[in-house]
C-alpha cells in the first residue's frame, strides 16, 4: 500500500511537472507571438520588450527554422525597445558575439539588427569580436555594423584593423567605414599623422593602397604630396589608388590635380580611370559642384567621357548648368549615340524638375 501510495505521488508529481511546463511553454508561445504581431503590423516603429521576452526572441532567432519566421523574429528585434531598463543593445552584441549559433545567422543578427539599431555603446564589443573570431564573414559584418554609428573618435581603432588584418575583406570593411566616416567629419591631427606614417611604412600593397586612398580625404600638404607622386608611379594598382585618392578628397586642390592629370594622360586606360575619380569627386563635392561639373565636361573627349558624363548628370538635381551641359554635348558632339543620350537625359530632368516643384525649364 505505502508502495502504491509514493508511486502515484510520483506520477501527481510528474503531472505538475509536465503541466506547469506545458503552461509556461504555451505563455512563452503567447508572448512570442505578441511581439511577432506588434513587428509585422503596417507602419510598427517599435516593439516593447522585457529581459524576459528579449530571451524569447533571441531562442527564436537561433531555432527557428522556417526563413520567414527567422526573419520576423530578426525585425521585432530591430524594432525592440525595453520597458523594464533591459539594455538590449549590450545583450543583444553579448548573444551575437558569444553564442555557438550558425554564422549565418550570427552575421545577420550583427549586420542587420545590431548595426540598424545604430548604438554606439556596441562598438567595441564588436570590434573585440571581429578581432577574434575565426569566422571572416561574421567579423567583416562586425564591422560593417559599426559604420553608421561610428565617429571620429573610432577612426584609429578602424585604421589599426585595416593595417594589421590578414583578410582583404575585412580591410576592404575598415576602409569603407573610415571613408563614410571623414565624409562626415573631419580628421584630426593625430589620424592624419598616424595614416601618413602607416603608409609609407607598410611594406604590405594592400595596405599602402588602401591607406593612399584614404589620404585623399584627409588633406594636408603632405597628402597632397604622396598623392601627386603615386600618379606617376608605374605600378598600375598603384595608380588607380592615387587616382581613387583625388576621387575621395573633398578638397579643391585634389580635384585640381585629377583635372591637370586627366587633361595631360594619354593611355586610354589610364584616363578613364582619372575620369571616373572626377565624377565620384563632382558627385560628391558641395563646396562648388557647378565648377566641378563644368571642369569635367571640358574633358570629356571621346564617346566613352561624353556617355559616362550624361549618365552622373542625369543622376543629380535638375540645375541650370546640369540642362546647360547636356544641351552642349547635343548640340556639338560628333557622337550621334552621345547626342541622343543627352537630348534624353534632358527630358528626364525635365520630368524630374516637374515632380520637384520646380517650373519646365522652357518657362
Amino acid at each position: 500500500m505505502a508502495g502504491l501510495s509514493i508511486a502515484l505521488a510520483i506520477i501527481v508529481i510528474f503531472l505538475i511537472f509536465v503541466f506547469l511546463n506545458k503552461r509556461r511553454e504555451n505563455a512563452e508561445i503567447a508572448l512570442f507571438n505578441e511581439m511577432i504581431k506588434a513587428a509585422t503590423q503596417e507602419n510598427a516603429t517599435e516593439v516593447p520588450i522585457t529581459k524576459k521576452k528579449l530571451e524569447i526572441l533571441l531562442e527564436n532567432a537561433t531555432t527557428l527554422t522556417s526563413l520567414k519566421d527567422r526573419y520576423n523574429v530578426y525585425l521585432a528585434l530591430y524594432l525592440a525597445k525595453s520597458t523594464d531598463g533591459t539594455d538590449i543593445d549590450a545583450v543583444l552584441a553579448k548573444h551575437a558575439t558569444t553564442q555557438s549559433i550558425h554564422p549565418d545567422i550570427r552575421v545577420i543578427l550583427i549586420r542587420d539588427v545590431l548595426g540598424k539599431r545604430r548604438n554606439p555603446m556596441v562598438i567595441q564589443t564588436l570590434l573585440d569580436f571581429s578581432k577574434s573570431t575565426n569566422e571572416p564573414a561574421s567579423a567583416v559584418a562586425a564591422i560593417e555594423a559599426c559604420r553608421f554609428m561610428a565617429n571620429e573618435t573610432h577612426l584609429q581603432a578602424f585604421l589599426d584593423v585595416l593595417i594589421f588584418t590578414p583578410n582583404e575583406q575585412i580591410r576592404k570593411a575598415a576602409e569603407e567605414n573610415i571613408i563614410t566616416i571623414l565624409k562626415k567629419y573631419k580628421a584630426n591631427d593625430a589620424f592624419r599623422s598616424a595614416l601618413i606614417t602607416n603608409h609609407n611604412n607598410s611594406p604590405s600593397d594592400p595596405v599602402k593602397h588602401a591607406t593612399l586612398r584614404i589620404i585623399g580625404m584627409v588633406g594636408g600638404d603632405q597628402a597632397m604630396e604622396i598623392i601627386r607622386t603615386n600618379l606617376t608611379n608605374p605600378d598600375i594598382k598603384t595608380k588607380i589608388a592615387a587616382l581613387g585618392a583625388l576621387g575621395n578628397s573633398s578638397d579643391d586642390s585634389a580635384y585640381t590635380m585629377l583635372i591637370d592629370y586627366l587633361a595631360a594622360e594619354t593611355n586610354l586606360s589610364h584616363r578613364g580611370l582619372a575620369f571616373d575619380a572626377a565624377i565620384k569627386y563632382s558627385s560628391e563635392t558641395k563646396q562648388n559642384p557647378q565648377a566641378a561639373w563644368e571642369k569635367i565636361a571640358a574633358q570629356a573627349k571621346i564617346q566613352e567621357d561624353e556617355m559616362k558624363l550624361i549618365n552622373a548628370i542625369a543622376n543629380i538635381d535638375p540645375h541650370p548648368w546640369a540642362f546647360a551641359i547636356l544641351e552642349n554635348i547635343a548640340k556639338h558632339s560628333a557622337n550621334d549615340a552621345s547626342v541622343t543620350r543627352a537630348e534624353r537625359a534632358i527630358d528626364y530632368l525635365e520630368k524630374k524638375k516637374a515632380v520637384q516643384g520646380g517650373a519646365k525649364k522652357e518657362d
